[in-house]
């Protein structure tokens, strides 16, 4: 019987080592291995919202657009298209001057922005591309009068009178060209308003808008702005035009 508390004691002392290792291993997690350190992606340029242009993207891809590879050049220009932004407009049609090969490309993006617009917006730029100076290249300027024709088409009376309040000069003296075969006391007082314009270009227009109409029923005011007229070459045309008093 003195044997058995030895041997009890021994059996003990071997399951509380088991118990100690089973607790190592099992209540213990081991260290699960740390993932690898992620490569930085490589820095391939400004990152843009096109849905959203800042100006500072619109000076990039003008940028691209002017100094850039030919690539480049292709994908600013599609990038332009797919934001819709007008503010792009202008820049895509004084790409088409570049004489890289790529003015179609650049002109259509251009007309696929405008097709996103509003017709009046879509209007005025088309009238600015059309009386660019050094015009657009022959076959984006065929484009562009195609689209010019169908939008002004639809109220052509109408886009003038508006634009006869544009603040771009080109677009008031286009306006006044535009009215000059248009009857009604509206286009008159925007003609004679338009006699009154700061710029010479849009006065100009004004009166040789004049010649072609009866203007005896406003002789007066007629005469009175063409004594007005500060410019002395179109002051030449000015008295030509307004009735003698």
């Amino acid at each position: 019987m003195k044997g058995r508390p030895l041997i009890l004691l021994g059996l003990t002392a071997a399951l509380l080592a088991g118990a100690g290792l089973i607790a190592q291993h099992v209540i213990t997690p081991a260290e699960a291995p740390r993932p690898a350190p992620e490569a930085e992606p490589e820095d391939s340029g400004p990152v843009m919202d096109l849905e959203h242009l800042g100006e500072r993207d619109l000076t990039f891809l003008e940028e691209v657009l002017t100094t850039g590879e030919l690539e480049g050049r292709q994908s600013a220009a599609r990038a332009l298209a797919v934001s819709g932004d007008a503010r792009g407009v202008p820049l895509l049609f004084g790409a088409t001057r570049l004489q890289d090969g790529q003015d179609a490309l650049y002109c259509m993006a251009a007309l696929e922005v405008l097709r996103l617009q509003q017709a009046q917006d879509a209007w005025r730029e088309l009238v600015l591309a059309l009386d660019a100076q050094p015009p657009l290249p022959r076959s984006c300027r065929g484009e562009v009068a195609d689209r010019f024709s169908l939008v002004d088409g639809a109220d052509p009376r109408g886009r003038a009178l508006s634009g006869c309040q544009d603040a771009a000069p080109a677009v008031r003296a286009w306006s006044a060209r535009a009215l000059s075969d248009e009857p009604g006391a509206e286009v008159d007082a925007a003609l004679l308003a338009l006699l009154t314009d700061g710029e010479p270009i849009v006065r100009r227009a004004a009166w040789q808008a004049w010649q072609g109409r009866d203007g005896s029923g406003l002789g007066d005011e007629l005469s009175a702005l063409a004594s007005r007229e500060a410019d002395p070459e179109l002051r030449v045309l000015a008295l030509e035009v307004a009735p003698s008093p």
